[in-house]
């Protein structure tokens, strides 16, 4: 998370809600984290950065994605080697709670150890399957190549995601730093060469940090232990992994400090106080 990398605007609505919440006897911590995701951070490229998208098949989208969801299969196990916990090829369902399946993500798992960091990006073109199957050649080769992985596990959107303001098509959980040399490798000789002609580079979300020159946004992740103790264990089950749910609760932590140090409601002093509060919140989580 960078909140260099949050626009002005973001910080003023974020201030009105946190003055709204005061006013209205509402908790400021969840107001504002509620906010945050689901009017900024889900709502990105629909009213803050708009995007054109377009489909695999002109005038259809997903098409192929709910049958796919519907035959998708867990795979047994398989060790990749002895340098890490990694496995071989794991095809997963993520949130499959949606009858129709545009709401399926599709991706694969291939570790069970922890995850420090994670980095998203936005296609303008050949999102849902055609990314699908770019994702899993780029992983698997690195797997066959090195016997090991970087990526803990990745997970891919279905085209509709793309009409819904979604800041993300692809998000890719790591093993290691998202600046570490190996996830370098990984990114430059590996993912770079099977997505960079359908990645949007014009597009850059907000509060996350590009990785190298690559339209790439990144944001470590601390651990469990870590994120209950700064931000409250109940939100491990709703929040943590999420780069939106990390930012909108250091947004709700922030704000509710700053008011709770008495900082005027103003607009301009309160998102004063808030950046710093947000600062000492963002220090906590990595000491």
């Amino acid at each position: 998370m960078d909140i260099d990398n949050v626009p002005a605007p973001v910080w003023q609505l974020l201030a009105k809600q946190a003055k709204r919440a005061v006013e209205d006897g509402e908790p400021v911590l969840k107001s504002v984290d509620d906010y945050f995701y689901d009017h900024v951070y889900r709502r990105w490229t629909a009213d803050f950065q708009p995007i054109s998208y377009k489909p695999n098949l002109h005038g259809v989208i997903d098409i192929g994605w709910a049958e796919l969801a519907k035959l998708w299969k867990k795979g047994a196990p398989a060790k990749v080697g002895d340098k890490d916990q990694s496995k071989g090829v794991q095809a997963m369902q993520v949130d499959d709670n949606d009858p129709s399946h545009k709401g399926t993500r599709l991706g694969e798992k291939y570790s069970d150890a922890a995850t420090p960091a994670r980095f998203q990006f936005l296609v303008s073109a050949g999102g849902g399957m055609v990314l699908l199957n770019r994702m899993r050649r780029a992983c698997q080769q690195y797997i066959a190549e090195h016997d090991a992985t970087v990526v803990q596990w990745w997970k891919v959107f279905g085209e509709s995601f793309a009409e819904q303001g979604q800041s993300d098509a692809c998000v890719v959980y790591l093993l290691l730093a998202y600046d570490d040399p190996l996830v370098t490798e990984f990114i430059e000789g590996y993912l770079w060469p099977n997505v960079k002609d359908i990645v949007n580079d014009k597009f850059v979300p907000v509060g996350l940090v590009r990785i190298g020159s690559k339209p790439l946004w990144a944001t470590w992740l601390p651990d469990r232990q870590k994120w209950a103790q700064v931000l409250g264990a109940q939100t491990l089950n709703t929040h943590y992994g999420s780069a939106g749910g990390l930012m909108g609760l250091v947004f709700g932590h922030a704000f509710a400090n700053a008011i709770k140090a008495r900082s005027s409601l103003e607009e301009g002093a309160l998102t004063a106080a808030a950046k710093g509060q947000a600062r000492a919140v963002i220090a906590e989580l990595k000491s």
